[in-house]
């Protein structure tokens, strides 16, 4: 469903469909028995830096890099986790003709910033573009900025129906139900942005989006076990 392409999949979906009340998401890599209550705001910010080329040995000063334009923005950044709610990241960086006699021309970059506070989301975004053009301008070079909210977060109270049969159905498996906040989006933030209550739940998968990402037969079992569950217990809710 495309969940790692900002949800494009679970956006195209037709929430009106469905005839539950509620829902929930099995997508969140930490041990099974937490359930995520708040997902943040994410936005994506893309940049094209422009500036010209020109030859690296004989006239350099003739030429205006793209490259060091892109890298002095993300020099003024703030990255990486910014508070208990909020992280932001450039996730890549491409520029450059291949070539190391040419002053580059052209570079774009991508970041990303997410919060559980809407607010403060929207307010590093202006950070991450006032960065932008600073390093553009610092470089004589044009720049175009493009930010793009992706999707948008959720809080859902601990007394709601989906929640409280979630936790029931985990310890009627034996798991003791722990409620989490959480930094990562899952389709529960386009289904209930499309009015569907929804939870995400973990799912015992480990090391996500890393080379050595695993999940037991254990932890899968475990689900089984704990969709049928669910069943029973949205159907007693």
């Amino acid at each position: 469903m495309s969940e790692e392409d900002a949800l494009a999949g679970a956006k195209q979906f037709d929430a009106s469909r469905l005839g539950a009340e509620f829902g929930y998401v099995f997508d969140h890599a930490t041990p099974i028995g937490e359930v995520v209550t708040a997902s943040p705001t994410y936005y994506r910010i893309a940049a094209d830096f422009h500036g010209r080329a020109a030859h690296a040995g004989i006239r350099p000063e003739a030429g205006r890099s793209a490259i060091v334009a892109a890298a002095g923005a993300i020099a003024a950044m703030p990255l990486g986790r910014l508070d208990e709610q909020t992280t932001a990241n450039v996730g890549s960086i491409r520029g450059g003709a291949g070539s190391t006699n040419i002053v580059p021309e052209r570079c774009r970059l991508l970041a990303e910033t997410r919060s559980l506070d809407a607010g403060r989301v929207e307010a590093v975004v202006s950070r991450l573009v006032d960065a932008i053009h600073d390093g553009a301008s610092q470089a004589e070079c044009d720049v175009d900025v493009t930010t793009e909210r992706l999707f948008a977060g959720y809080r859902t109270k601990p007394g709601a129906p989906v929640v409280q049969a979630a936790e029931a159905a985990l310890r009627a498996c034996g798991y003791e139900p722990r409620r989490i906040l959480t930094g990562g989006g899952s389709d529960a933030n386009a289904l209930e942005a499309a009015g569907l209550p929804c939870v995400n739940l973990a799912n015992g998968t480990e090391r996500n989006h890393e080379p050595t990402e695993r999940v037991s037969v254990a932890a899968l079992e475990g689900m089984l076990d704990v969709a049928f569950a669910l069943l029973d217990e949205a159907a007693a809710a």
